[in-house]
């Protein structure tokens, strides 16, 4: 009887959203990188559309990563402050 709980189902339904939380971070990482291969080679064909110059290439390849940094560190941001709003309610509490 080691390990076991009376609440099986409550744990399955711990697991199941933790396999769920990681298969969508997997998908998006999928994507992510997907991305990151397909561009480089989707913009060769764009630029004789759209006729770009070897200078609006680059700053079309590095918008990417522009706003992947632009949202880490608006998440960094927010995730601070939360942090700091949840510590300073938890000092409160006590």
């Amino acid at each position: 009887m080691y390990g076991f709980t009376a609440d099986a189902d409550n744990d399955m339904s711990q697991f199941t959203k933790t396999s769920n939380t990681i298969a969508l971070c997997s998908l998006a990482n999928f994507i992510n990188a997907a991305d990151r291969v397909i561009m480089p080679i989707a913009i060769i064909q764009m630029s004789t559309q759209f006729q770009w110059d070897l200078h609006g290439q680059g700053w079309i390849l590095s918008a990417f990563s522009i706003g992947y940094i632009c949202t880490m560190v608006s998440i960094i941001f927010m995730l601070l402050l939360l942090c700091g709003i949840i510590y300073t309610l938890n000092t409160y509490a006590v």
